[in-house]
């Protein structure tokens, strides 16, 4: 085989193209091909020598040559390369003596083609795909055509761009009309599906294999090998290590009884056997497997083979989980070696490789850890830079986007803010490295999502772990320059994940509906793909000119449709066209001289405090007690009196976040009105009912406690973007009617079974029960009479004052209602029902309605396109939800923001249904008597009066209530 490997190198699988080329030769031939598709190897053998025979007597000798190569690939098969090396000098030499036999040339290229593809030897590969796709247009055999599309999806997965391989993939589908071949591609494409994020969900389809395979091939063929392999595949990615180690070992079963131990296919399942064995902690006979891997891989690839490089790195895993670093990087450092031969050095698996030695260097060799950040840096960006400046702080070209650069970035990011061995000497120095790290994927954050691809940012990293570090350093560097340039990014920084999680929610929601704003995504990225070719393409002018030419189209096609959906729907437009914050000194112009925006930002065990007014700004870092936050929101949530713990607690909770300085800054400017951005457990606490003085005992009345309520109104907001929007956005819409009021009531006569409930909810997520608990009572919905006396009453109210009202009430509160009313011009849509908050998935929480489809999904509301300017949702734990630090919180009301609502009513916990009725009609009374001009002034006076009511004087009754604005 080595001597051979000089002259001509064989293929490993069967170009399927051959039973067309020789379908009508003659009856032994076409038995021989089915004989060798099922792999009866023995009996094909006998076969095509018969056929042999009956080439020569009738002196087809083009057709004895094509049967040479059907030799070869057999013997290949069965890792005899002397036998398959001589039939393969055969057909060689007669090539040579024959110049113009395009058909046989033709397919001893594609069977080339499919071997260096199967050995990874992608320059080769490369070349002979060149040639074929200049020649296959020649012939008319269709399954060429086909294979050729095949084996073409086949390289480009080697190369990692697995969308394109599954095009390719199929189109081979289509065009084949040889069923194994088909199988094959079949196969491939759903082996692809794995390696896409977006296709996870697909990746378990194999069976499509399964079906295709049992009517074309015996149980026991290699092709039910690699399908179990699929499955393993599949599981393996889920991360479900038993199932993918059971098929793994069937496919090894089948592939073990057809080829020698020496075989390519034998190699890769011991690989995959040591991955999950490895992922099962069966450590040593995961090392035993990856060895017997590494010695068939050395044995038929050579030292120097991408596969080899596989083995050298499972390895290398083995050794850094047990701690021998040493050893690990030495064979990390083999596989980066062979891998940069192979694909050469800017490709992501080479970034991937260095990121891996650097992570191993990371905890005691901070040098060695950043030298091979920035290799990776290096790797991964479209050219070389080697200037030390480029060493500490890269700049990132605009229209690249790249997940291994991000990780790099991150990784050095990190490294610089740690502080430590190398970096001890100069803090400010480093941590301004540090910082110009940040400021690199922050760029490249914002070129993913200019291109609409998101590829595990900011999901990747720690990012958000790097965005509190960063903030952290930002403050530290204002705090000792006074540069105001560091409050800038510190305001940035903290907004971005919080604004753009809100972005994605509507531009990259899949339900999404509207079909202007799906066009821009699209050409967004149509956008993107070209610029980043323009780039790789810059030596080649006609290209060049060409890709140009098409930015220049797109972006004119995208400029119409934005042109449209600013004018058609201009908050639709703004959420998804905007993606930084401005300057803060823009943002104070827009701030009213009695207002302050509080934008909180929790870092490990402390918090960041910015506070915004018109002319100022106020930064300060301040110690955090979780536990306290955690204690008030159970004692908000079941307590309906007050006691001396809550006194403790709601102060403490105060002095934390309202330093001293802030407090008194509040004071002489007269501030009467705080736009709240919370962090983490913040969103969990209403900061109306915290108390701004120290008190020992309760006083005789509650309503003489100090509620922070009583000195300003509050609102809250998701991030400073999305203040300052509301601030400089105010709703000019012109409203046909005043209010539509949504009440199914729930009592006997229209009460829902909770069997149909759960089969509705079972349908989407299995733990229901779970969701309904707070509302099912023996069996059914429990009633709430009062929602209807709710409605009702603002009914009457709206009515008495001449405005125009529209009831939806117990079997008319439907889907199908509301859908229709969403679009009408409602100023205000007032949901009186129960309510869920699934905390694991927002789009599972839920609006009970009556009707056939009961629960009203998030995912369903995104759908709507709703144009009121309030949002009343007078349900339980509408506003309730699962914090996250640096992005915010992800609720029910979080869908009506997305549907195009600026001013949200929701709930943090269970409310009560009769407090809720009267509170909800002291709300309209204010709202109607200031004239619609401001929603949270109106609801901080309903909630003055309900506690001067002393049944309902406790927080647990009034403080739920909160307005987001957008």
């Amino acid at each position: 085989m080595k001597n051979w490997r000089g002259i001509l190198l064989i293929i490993i699988l069967v170009s399927a193209s051959i039973t067309n080329v020789f379908a009508q030769r003659n009856y032994s031939f076409s038995e021989a091909l089915q004989k060798y598709e099922v792999s009866s190897f023995d009996s094909a053998f006998l076969m095509l020598t018969s056929a042999e025979k009956e080439a020569i007597r009738s002196k087809k000798i083009n057709n004895f040559y094509h049967l040479q190569l059907v030799k070869a690939e057999i013997f290949h098969r069965k890792a005899d390369f002397d036998s398959a090396q001589h039939y393969i000098k055969l057909v060689a030499n007669y090539l040579l003596e024959t110049p113009n036999n395009n058909e046989l040339h033709l397919s001893f290229e594609m069977y080339f083609l499919n071997h260096y593809i199967e050995f990874s030897i992608l320059d080769s590969a490369l070349y002979f795909l060149n040639k074929v796709e200049s020649a296959k247009n020649k012939s008319e055999n269709i399954d060429q055509v086909a294979l050729f599309y095949h084996l073409k999806g086949n390289y480009f997965n080697l190369l990692g761009r697995y969308k394109e391989a599954i095009l390719y993939q199929d189109s081979a589908i289509l065009f084949s009309t040889n069923k194994f071949l088909k199988l094959k591609a079949v196969l491939e494409k759903q082996l692809m599906h794995y390696k896409i994020f977006e296709y996870q969900e697909q990746a378990l389809q194999l069976n499509k294999s399964l079906l295709l395979a049992e009517k074309i091939v015996s149980a026991n063929h290699w092709i039910y090998g690699k399908i179990y392999e699929g499955f393993g595949y599949s599981y393996l990615d889920f991360k479900k290590f038993i199932l993918a180690d059971d098929y793994f070992k069937r496919s090894h079963q089948i592939l073990s009884a057809q080829f020698k131990v020496n075989h390519v296919f034998i190699g890769n399942i011991y690989n995959l056997l040591g991955i999950t064995r490895f992922e099962l902690y069966h450590d040593s006979v995961s090392l035993e497997y990856h060895h017997k891997a590494l010695k068939i891989r050395k044995t038929l690839f050579g030292e120097n083979n991408i596969n080899t490089s596989y083995s050298y790195t499972n390895i290398g895993n083995y050794y850094n989980w047990h701690n021998l670093y040493d050893t690990a990087i030495q064979y990390y450092e083999k596989a980066t070696n062979i891998r940069t031969q192979t694909f050469g050095f800017h490709h992501p698996k080479i970034a991937n490789a260095y990121i891996k030695i650097g992570n191993l260097y990371f905890p005691f060799n901070t040098e060695n850890a950043l030298k091979y950040y920035h290799y990776a840096l290096c790797s991964s960006l479209p050219y070389e830079a080697d200037t030390s400046d480029y060493f500490y702080s890269p700049e990132v070209p605009e229209n690249f986007v790249s997940r291994e650069t991000a990780i790099a970035l991150s990784q050095k990011a990190l490294l610089f803010s740690y502080n430590q061995n190398l970096f001890n000497y100069d803090t400010l120095f480093y941590y301004k490295k540090a910082f110009d790290c940040y400021k690199g994927l922050d760029k490249l954050i914002d070129n993913s999502h200019k291109a609409g691809v998101i590829f595990d940012i900011p999901n990747l990293e720690n990012t958000y772990n790097l965005n509190h570090k960063k903030i952290t350093i930002l403050y530290w560097l204002y705090e000792k320059t006074g540069d105001p340039q560091y409050i800038n990014y510190l305001l940035y920084g903290a907004d971005r994940t919080k604004t753009y999680k809100l972005f994605d929610e509507i531009q990259f929601n899949k339900s999404n509906t509207d079909s202007t704003l799906q066009k821009i995504t699209d050409l967004k990225h149509e956008r993107f793909l070209a610029e980043k070719e323009l780039i790789n393409a810059q030596k080649n002018d006609s290209l060049n000119n060409i890709l140009k030419t098409q930015i220049i189209k797109i972006k004119q096609e995208l400029f119409q449709h934005q042109s449209y959906l600013q004018k058609a729907k201009p908050e639709l437009f703004y959420f998804t066209s905007s993606n930084q914050i401005p300057d803060y000194r823009i943002i104070q112009t827009a701030i009213p001289q009695n207002t302050a925006i509080i934008d909180f930002h929790i870092s490990y065990g402390s918090q960041n405090v910015i506070a915004l007014f018109n002319d100022t700004i106020l930064c300060s870092n301040i110690p955090l007690n979780k536990t306290n936050l955690m204690l008030l929101k159970k004692y908000f949530e079941n307590e309906t009196e007050i006691d001396t713990t809550y006194l403790s607690l709601a102060y403490s909770i105060f002095s934390s976040a309202f330093s001293l300085t802030l407090r008194d800054m509040l004071k002489k400017r007269k501030i009467k009105n705080l736009i709240i951005i919370p962090d983490g457990e913040y969103w969990l606490i209403p900061f109306e009912a915290l108390i701004s003085k120290p008190l020992k005992d309760i006083p005789g009345k509650i309503v003489q406690l100090p509620f922070l309520l009583k000195d300003y109104e509050i609102s809250y907001s998701i991030s400073l973007n999305f203040a300052y929007h509301w601030l400089t956005n105010q709703n000019k819409i012109k409203y046909d009617k005043e209010i539509l009021l949504v009440a199914p009531v729930f009592d006997k006569s229209n009460v829902c079974q909770l069997d149909n409930l759960s089969k509705q909810y079972q349908r989407s997520i299995s733990d229901s029960a779970f969701y309904f608990n707070n509302f099912i009572q023996n069996n059914m919905i429990s009633a709430l009479p009062f929602s209807e006396h709710e409605v009702l009453n603002i009914n009457d109210l709206f009515s008495h004052k001449k405005k125009k009202s529209e009831l939806l009430i117990r079997e008319k509160a439907n889907m199908n209602a509301i859908s229709e009313k969403s679009d009408s011009s409602f100023r205000i849509i007032h949901i009186a029902s129960h309510a869920f908050s699934n905390i694991n998935n927002i789009d599972f929480s839920g609006i009970l309605l009556s009707g056939e489809h009961s629960i009203v999904f998030g995912g369903d509301i995104k759908k709507l396109r709703i144009n009121a300017d309030l949002i009343v949702l007078s349900a339980c734990e509408t506003g309730y939800g699962k914090p996250d630090y640096g992005i915010g919180i992800q609720n029910l009301a979080i869908n009506f923001a997305v549907s195009g609502t600026p001013n949200i009513i929701s709930t943090l916990w269970n409310v009560d249904d009769a407090s809720a009725s009267l509170l909800m009609v002291f709300l309209y009374k204010n709202i109607i008597s200031a004239g619609f001009e401001s929603y949270v002034k109106s609801l901080r006076k309903a909630k003055l009066k309900l506690i001067k009511k002393n049944r309902y004087d406790a927080p647990y009754f009034w403080a739920p209530y909160t307005i987001n604005i957008y």
